[in-house]
């Protein structure tokens, strides 16, 4: 019964701190969505077309949602690692959590590390492809026939700000796994 009162209070802990940073990160969520904006174009001159579109009245309100959602759980994730490290602990004998609690560190750091690389690096990379493939897609003379408009939606940019830090801390991480 004692480890049933022990996984409470880590699971308390580990919502304290989800909840706490989604508060955080709810009220900075305009300022974040503007980083991430110009993230997006980092490699790349913002093209003089390029607007950012809402399609559903409520989808400012579910973007900011979600990038404190995800933003939170991002930015907890120590915690939370710490927090299965500490529960774990008194079944392990003393090499096995020393060990553990090194490959934690390590894994924390790069999990960490790998936001701001995702955040200058690859996002932009990938945004500024996207665009690129979007403009050969076009005939050559577009500019003279068809006015054509380049719309992103926020909702999709954090999701693919996502998609990309999610493929940039498991290829990171399976890289430091040994």
């Amino acid at each position: 019964m004692r480890h049933l009162s022990e996984f409470k209070q880590r699971l308390l802990i580990v919502l304290w701190s989800l909840s706490t940073l989604f508060v955080i990160q709810w009220y900075y969520s305009e300022e974040i969505m503007f980083l991430l904006s110009s993230s997006a174009f980092f490699w790349g001159d913002i093209p003089s077309k390029t607007t950012f579109s809402q399609i559903h009245l409520s989808e400012t309100f579910t973007s900011m949602l979600k990038l404190s959602s995800i933003f939170s759980i991002v930015f907890s994730f120590p915690v939370l690692t710490y927090q299965i490290y500490l529960f774990c602990l008194p079944a392990m004998f003393y090499l096995e959590s020393r060990w553990l609690k090194k490959k934690l560190i390590l894994f924390n750091l790069v999990v960490m590390l790998s936001i701001p690389f995702t955040y200058l690096i690859v996002f932009p990379l990938y945004v500024y492809s996207s665009l690129e493939v979007t403009k050969l897609m076009l005939p050559l003379n577009a500019d003279s026939l068809i006015p054509f408009q380049i719309s992103l939606r926020i909702d999709d940019l954090i999701m693919q700000f996502m998609y990309c830090f999610l493929a940039t801390t498991f290829i990171t991480t399976s890289i430091f796994a040994y």
